[in-house]
Formats: structure tokens, C-alpha cells, sequence
């Protein structure tokens, strides 16, 4: 007796997005966002291996004879790096915990959201008052390795559905 349009409405005002099966939508839609995670996986990897290069002089302190202003200007070059993987890599995180608050839940992706934002802040903050530690490399690996399980979770599933589909 309900009509689709309403069950879609009402799905959607709970934070998620639903459209009636079209195996080929479907098909192009998974395409698009395994090359959207493989893109941010890519910025993630990249600028995490740029960041802790720079960690290794910064934490484990390898060249103790450092001056501040060069020290200083590593922070800088790492909060350049680990900018984008919060702005572009980090995005599905923020839009799944989005989500969950708009639909009164709380789900994995709203701590890891606030984790990284609270970081980074906290990072920049240590960075322009040149004291302090800065956590650049923990928000770029963290983000890094996130992304590397969900893109294989999302492999895995679209693999369990297929095999599922075979045997209906």
C-alpha cells in the first residue's frame, strides 16, 4: 500500500542514500567509488611517506643537532603533507559520521572523525606556537590504514555478493 517514493523519502531522512535496483547503475556506481577510494588511498599513502620522513628527524630526534627554525620548518612541510589527507582522504569519514549524528547514532567513523580533526587542530596549534608535539604522521597512518580496510571490506562484500548471487 506504501508507495516506493515514500520508503525512498524516509530512508533518506535517516542519512542514507536509496534508489530503486538497476543492475547497471549498480555496477558504475561500485566502479566510481572504488576509483574514489583508490584515489584517496593514493593521497593518504603518499603523503604519509613524505610525513614521516619527516617524523624520524622530528621524533626520534636522529639529527639532535637541528636548529629550531629547521625543526620548525618541518613541522610546517608536514602540516602542507597531511592537509590534504584530511581535507580530500579523510571525506568518507566525516560524511558516514555525519550520517550517524543525523540519524542519532553513533557509529565508527564519528570518533575516528573527531580523532582527526582534534589531531590536527592540536597540531597546527603546536606548529604556529612552535611548541609542543605535532601529530601529522598519526593523522596521515591513521587515515592511511583506515582506508586500506575499508577499500578491502568493500571488496570482500561486493566478492560475498556476487558468490551469493551465483548460487541464487
Amino acid at each position: 500500500q506504501t508507495q516506493l517514493s515514500q520508503l525512498l523519502n524516509a530512508i533518506h531522512q535517516l542519512g542514507y542514500k536509496a534508489a530503486p535496483f538497476e543492475p547497471n547503475k549498480q555496477e558504475e556506481s561500485y566502479h566510481q567509488m572504488m576509483k574514489q577510494y583508490l584515489y584517496r588511498l593514493g593521497v593518504a599513502g603518499l603523503a604519509t611517506m613524505q610525513v614521516m620522513m619527516l617524523a624520524v628527524a622530528l621524533y626520534f630526534e636522529v639529527f639532535s643537532d637541528l636548529d629550531s627554525e629547521f625543526k620548525q620548518y618541518l613541522r610546517y612541510v608536514s602540516l602542507i603533507f597531511a592537509t590534504p589527507v584530511l581535507l580530500y582522504s579523510a571525506q568518507p569519514f566525516y560524511l558516514n559520521a555525519w550520517r550517524s549524528l543525523k540519524a542519532r547514532s553513533l557509529g565508527m567513523d564519528v570518533p575516528v572523525s573527531i580523532a582527526l580533526i582534534f589531531a590536527y587542530f592540536a597540531s597546527v596549534w603546536a606548529t604556529v606556537a612552535g611548541k609542543g608535539e605535532v601529530f601529522f604522521e598519526s593523522i596521515s597512518m591513521f587515515t592511511f590504514f583506515l582506508l586500506i580496510g575499508r577499500f578491502l571490506e568493500m571488496r570482500a562484500r561486493r566478492k560475498a555478493a556476487t558468490a551469493s548471487a551465483n548460487l541464487l
